[in-house]
C-alpha cells in the first residue's frame, strides 16, 4: 500500500513539515555557493534573504587577514568578495567578519529550532587575486 501526502511547503519553514523519520542525509538541500558574493546572490541578497527563499546550506569562503580588530590583536577571519567594501578585480577580501555571517545564521536557527542549516567554512591564507568563475562562465 503506497500512502500519498499532499504537502505545501513554505521556503521559509519548509523543514518543520518534513516526517520527523526522515533523516538529515536523506534530503537533499538547497544551498548557495559563495553566498555572501553579490556577484553570485544579487545585490542586496543577504543570508536571511536566501533563507527565507530556502536555502540550508551557505558557503562561506574565508580569508585571514593582518588586519586586526579594535578589541583584539588577533588576526581578522572575513568573508571573500566584495560585498560593496572590496574592489572588484583586487584582492576580494570584503569587510564582513565571518563571526558577524555565523551570529546571523545563529539567530535564524535560535528563531527556528526545527531547521537544520549546513555552512562550509573554507579559510585560505592569502586573499583571493582572482574572481571566481560564474558558472555560466565555466565551459
Amino acid at each position: 500500500m503506497t500512502v500519498t501526502q499532499d504537502i505545501t511547503l513554505n521556503p521559509a519553514d519548509w523543514m518543520t513539515q518534513i516526517p520527523r523519520n526522515v533523516y538529515l542525509s536523506e534530503l537533499s538541500l538547497p544551498g548557495s555557493w559563495y553566498s555572501v558574493l553579490e556577484e553570485y546572490q544579487g545585490k542586496g541578497v543577504s543570508i536571511a534573504n536566501q533563507y527565507a527563499a530556502g536555502v540550508r546550506a551557505f558557503d562561506l569562503d574565508c580569508r585571514l587577514t593582518g588586519q586586526t580588530s579594535s578589541s583584539s590583536s588577533a588576526l581578522r577571519l572575513v568573508c571573500a568578495g566584495t560585498d560593496g567594501v572590496g574592489t572588484a578585480g583586487s584582492d576580494y577580501v570584503s569587510g564582513v567578519l565571518v563571526l558577524d555571517k555565523m551570529k546571523e545564521i545563529g539567530a535564524l536557527i535560535a528563531n527556528n529550532p526545527e531547521e537544520y542549516v549546513v555552512v562550509v567554512l573554507t579559510v585560505a591564507e592569502k586573499p583571493m587575486t582572482r574572481k571566481p568563475a560564474l558558472a555560466s562562465e565555466i565551459s
